[in-house]
């Protein structure tokens, strides 16, 4: 310990000491030890949970497929009477640096109305009035205003589902198209 921490040390030691006893003290502890174990606890399940999810997804999107075609089969009932069956899930996303280049591809190519326009505004409490009025006229009212473009995640989900049905191929380098097979249980 450097010189200028024992002089602080040696000053908390002389400030006026809280009125709890030891005892409280020992009761505080137990309960920080307490919380420090349930957090060590909830990380032990989380960490399990995210494993099982892992083996689900294995036994869900590989090995159930693979055996259904193997075998020629398209769907097979339980005892319970539910029914397992297989089929395509279309998984697409937009990366970020091409976002603007895909926005103008779907323009182009007939689809430009899944694009969102999304216009936002803040105002503060009390300013209903302003905010009524600028629905007309946005900018005379605040900087705070934003523009964004987007497309909803199942919406496109949907349109590449539909697209790829019809035998379109999508341009990989805006869209980023992975088709798996998924294991539905009703």
């Amino acid at each position: 310990m450097t010189t200028h921490n024992k002089t602080i040390m040696d000053e908390l030691a002389v400030t006026e000491k809280p009125d709890f006893s030891d005892a409280d003290l020992g009761v505080l502890g137990m309960a920080a030890q307490r919380l420090v174990n349930k957090q060590d606890e909830i990380e032990k399940w989380e960490f399990a949970l995210k494993e099982l999810k892992r083996q689900e997804r294995k036994i869900n999107q590989e090995e159930i497929p693979e055996l259904m075609e193997n075998f020629g089969i398209e769907m097979i009932q339980l005892p319970d009477g539910r029914k397992i069956a297989v089929r395509d899930s279309v998984q697409i996303g937009i990366p970020a640096p091409v976002r603007d280049k895909a926005y103008g591809w779907l323009d182009k190519n007939g689809h430009g109305d899944l694009i969102k326009t999304l216009l936002t505004a803040k105002f503060n409490r009390g300013q209903a009035d302003m905010a009524r009025q600028a629905l007309a006229h946005i900018g005379a009212f605040t900087e705070d205003a934003a523009l964004a473009e987007s497309v909803h995640a199942g919406t496109l989900k949907a349109w590449a589902r539909e697209e790829l049905a019809q035998g379109h191929k999508l341009p990989q380098t805006f869209f980023k198209v992975h088709v798996v097979k998924i294991t539905t249980v009703k």
